[in-house]
């Protein structure tokens, strides 16, 4: 018994250890304020440190006389004699010293009020950061704000302070708003230099390789758009300005990777450039380019043996030929490499490099080494792109739509604990608190990876309650069913960790194969849930199967006990569902046939301005503008989910209004032309207004934020899920279960979608989000029912193959009901209370939800229980009979 209380003591200490470590990636919760903290960090070190000029004279004396000690003669005593000179000079303010940090940080602030530019050719005002390092070049930061390092330089601490006071939880443009950058390319360029490019085309290769720059794992949530024929719009969450600031620097980066000769100064072949780490020095390189970097495979920075930061980057195979042939014809010459005009090192080429690889080196920092190397690999730019324009934007989602979302998430979550506990009692508080650890542990490792929450992250969360949930209570029926049998308390829960982990085991991994599969081929928010999605498995199955064992361990120490409040048997139902299958089979077809027919009725009209695009307007408006009420005006004066969004310029006070629907002209019997279409909406703006007071400033036509290529890559992951989920279920299960899981993916995700658009929405991303989730708590409910019917397949030499899929669907019913009935309570509370496109994104959850339960009883199961498949289930029971003889034999051997 000590040892059992040792093993309990142990697995809780490493719980709790786990839970305060994720807590702690959590808080700072929002950003703090850049210039407070500066302020009270370098207040507190003036009052401790401060001495007379005189006496840090003596102080920068005794540096001078230890460093000519060192000179002289370099040994450890000298060495130490140094840093105690170097860590007493550091650790004291002269007067005259904080006079002039005080000026300098009253400088930065002003500065940054005043939106002061560092060069006139800069495209945006300094941040706080560059402006508290801007006004304090000339003393020593580490004097007087402390951060971790020897003698650290201003840049290092001006971002360590950006990294102190960074909110960890970052939110979406939907929940919080951000930052709306325009970018554009000149039409003459597409003919220059021999090009022969069109528009459209090139506007999108650029927006996949801006998305691939900034968002490559789809954590970010970036939001990019044809804005015109050569203009792009990118939207990223309200981040911290330094961030905002690498954004734009990556934004603006062309990405040109060179390789040139190194002539000799004069020679008419060759041009001008500043010489890598030679400050005003220059070096003559070849006007010839020999090789371009549009074959770069892979790139990615790290340090060499000195510490200095570099760039490793990898040829392609037809690149890595072409950089073989290039370095054999040089050697025993200088070949530079050149990164948009830029030359950051001019190797000797000693001998040929056949390897594919190559690096860049230069006076990097980690951040710029990283930067770059995300640039790279992203790819470079066809034609040269231009910074056009920055504004902050308002939450798409509007503030009462979060703010409504948000209570009703909470409202919902919190009636699902208060269920629990009403329903299972003791056992309910586990749950409880499994669940809550559950959320803790998904919300700290989205901080961990700098993810972004917003309204398609809710839906990876929402399924990973649900899934937390059912992981709770497929344990608490089995150990119900264990007590049912007899057993003692401890002995059913030993039996139902034991039965339950095995489902639990299945149903999470074929939803994990989802989720990494759509982690490595989707792009953008279908990457970004897959991450949401894999955290939340991970983390379900250690609350459920780990976490939840240590308390179960603790109340069932007593070996003879033989009941648990919340646990006690329940009468086993009969219901006979397969006489229900042909009406089931008659039903399901009827459904869809309605969701095919409204999805091919709609047409083009069931998507949303995300994939279609449409007609964007500009507005100059007041502070006071609401863009909810605007959304609803729009609505009613039937236009479908329209996109209303306030910003507001960084270099002016003024504010704008964007609006994008998703209809022209043709899709009203009273208009006539564009110019009638914008007086509508303008009608719906102004809401009675003049014109004066609301002036239209812009209207044009924008493209869909989905384009072909993420369209196709989304395709293409889906599909690859599907092949993944069927071939382990047919390694695990048989084949004819693969095909009825799938089977039942295509009927939920078909008739959820079909409906949700018969009820007058329309598809946008986060519908693609809610149909994700459909996909896997679907999956989830499957594969439940699946390994029940393995289990019980013994039962067809006693009875009929009917008899068998009753029993399995009866067995499992009580956790279907209850899983289904806590996800729904969470997202019925959501569409009924969230508001606005929250309300629309749970209402086609809830479908998905009701028809998931259904399809796992009348869909899924009748495939896989048919009478001619009786042999390949009697099949499956030889197997699992000749596996267990197998292991007890194995056991007996162990023994002897």
């Amino acid at each position: 018994m000590d040892t059992s209380n040792k093993s309990i003591r142990n697995r809780l200490i490493l719980v709790v250890i786990v839970l305060l470590m994720w807590l702690s990636e959590i808080f700072p919760i929002n950003n703090g304020d850049y210039f407070k903290y500066a302020r009270e960090s370098s207040k507190a070190n003036i009052e401790s440190k401060t001495v007379d000029d005189s006496k840090l004279d003596d102080l920068l004396k005794a540096i001078n006389s230890a460093e000519k000690a060192k000179r002289d003669f370099d040994s450890k005593e000298t060495r130490m004699k140094l840093n105690e000179a170097l860590a007493a000079e550091a650790g004291a303010i002269s007067k005259s010293e904080a006079v002039a940090f005080e000026k300098a940080f009253a400088k930065a602030q002003k500065d940054y009020v005043n939106k002061v530019k560092k060069n006139a050719s800069d495209p945006m005002p300094m941040t706080k950061a560059y402006s508290l390092e801007n006004a304090t070049q000339s003393l020593k930061l580490y004097k007087f704000i402390d951060t971790p390092g020897t003698r650290p330089g201003n840049r290092k601490i001006t971002r360590h302070i950006e990294t102190i006071v960074a909110g960890k939880v970052k939110y979406g443009i939907d929940l919080k708003g951000g930052v709306e950058f325009t970018m554009k390319f000149n039409l003459e360029d597409l003919t220059k230099d021999g090009k022969e490019l069109e528009a459209e085309a090139t506007r999108d290769t650029i927006i996949e390789i801006l998305r691939n720059r900034i968002d490559s794992t789809g954590l970010a949530e970036v939001e990019l758009r044809p804005f015109s024929e050569n203009a792009i719009m990118i939207r990223v969450p309200a981040v911290n300005e330094s961030e905002v600031a690498s954004i734009r620097t990556m934004l603006m980066k062309q990405a040109k990777l060179e390789f040139r000769q190194v002539l000799n100064p004069g020679d008419p072949a060759g041009e001008e450039f500043f010489a890598p780490d030679s400050p005003g020095q220059k070096i003559w390189l070849s006007k010839d380019v020999l090789m371009g970097g549009g074959n770069i495979k892979s790139a990615s920075a790290r340090q060499n043996a000195e510490g200095q930061w570099l760039i490793s980057k990898t040829f392609n195979q037809d690149g890595a030929v072409e950089f073989g042939n290039l370095t054999r014809e040089n050697v025993g010459r200088r070949v530079a490499i050149v990164l948009d005009d830029i030359c950051y090192s001019a190797p000797n080429i000693n001998e040929p490099i056949t390897t594919g690889s190559a690096q860049i080196s230069g006076s990097f920092t980690e951040e710029e080494a990283k930067e770059l190397a995300v640039i790279l690999q992203s790819g470079s730019m066809p034609v040269e792109l231009l910074f056009d324009g920055e504004s902050r934007t308002d939450p798409t989602l509007g503030a009462e739509s979060v703010k409504s979302g948000i209570l009703s998430c909470v409202v919902g979550l919190t009636l699902v604990l208060i269920f629990m506990l009403f329903y299972y009692k003791k056992p309910g508080a586990v749950a409880v608190v499994a669940l809550l650890a559950n959320i803790l542990l998904v919300i700290g490792s989205m901080a961990m990876l700098g993810a972004t929450f917003t309204l398609p992250g809710i839906a990876g969360i929402i399924l990973t309650i649900g899934m937390a949930v059912d992981t709770n209570v497929l344990i608490f029926e089995r150990i119900r069913e264990e007590l049912a049998l007899g057993k003692t308390l401890y002995n059913s829960t030993r039996e139902g960790f034991s039965r339950a982990f095995v489902t639990i085991f299945d149903a999470n991994i074929t939803t994990l194969i989802t989720a990494l599969i759509l982690m490595r081929f989707g792009s953008g928010p279908i990457q970004g849930f897959a991450y949401t999605l894999a955290i939340g498995i991970v983390a379900s199955m250690f609350t459920g199967i780990f976490m939840s064992r240590i308390f179960f361990d603790m109340m069932t120490q007593d070996h003879t006990k033989k009941e648990l409040g919340g646990l006690a048997a329940k009468p086993v139902r009969t219901i006979n569902f397969s006489i229900l299958r042909k009406k089931a089979m008659v039903f399901s077809i009827l459904l869809l046939f309605i969701a095919i027919g409204s999805l091919v009725y709609k047409s083009g009209d069931a998507f949303s301005v995300d994939f279609a695009g449409g007609n964007a307007l500009i507005y100059e408006v007041a502070d006071d503008v609401n863009a909810e009420d605007i959304v609803k005006r729009l609505e009613a004066s039937k236009f479908q989910s329209p996109r209303v969004v306030v910003k507001s310029t960084i270099t002016s006070d003024k504010k704008q209004l964007e609006v994008v629907v998703r209809e022209s002209h043709e899709k009203f019997e009273d208009i006539a032309d564009n110019a009638a279409l914008y007086t509508k909406i303008d009608d719906a703006v102004r809401n009675g207004k003049t014109a004066i007071e609301v002036p239209r400033t812009k209207q044009q036509s924008v493209g869909g934020v989905v384009g072909e290529k993420f369209r196709n890559q989304a395709l293409l992951a889906i599909v690859l899920s599907l092949v993944g989920i069927f071939l382990y279920i047919t390694l695990r299960f048989e084949s004819i279960f693969a095909v009825g899981a799938i089977a039942a993916l295509a009927h939920d995700t078909i008739i959820a979608v079909g409906f949700f658009v018969l009820l007058g929405n329309q598809i946008s991303l986060p519908v693609i989000a809610a149909m994700l989730t459909i996909i896997g708590y679907s999956l989830n409910d499957t594969i439940v029912v699946f390994d029940r019917i393995r289990e019980n397949s013994g039962s067809i030499k006693k009875g009929s193959i009917e008899n068998l899929m009753n029993l399995s669907i009866n067995g499992t019913l009580n956790r279907t009901i209850l899983t289904s009935l806590t996800t729904l309570i969470v997202v019925v509370i959501l569409a009924i209370f969230g508001g606005g496109a929250i309300s629309d994104f749970a209402i086609i959850l809830v479908i998905g939800v009701i028809i998931g339960t259904y399809s796992s009883v009348f869909v899924a199961a009748p495939i896989v229980c048919n009478p001619k498949l009786s042999t390949q289930l009697e099949q499956i029971h030889e197997d699992k009979v000749n596996r267990e003889e197998r292991m007890k034999n194995d056991q007996t051997v162990m023994v002897d």
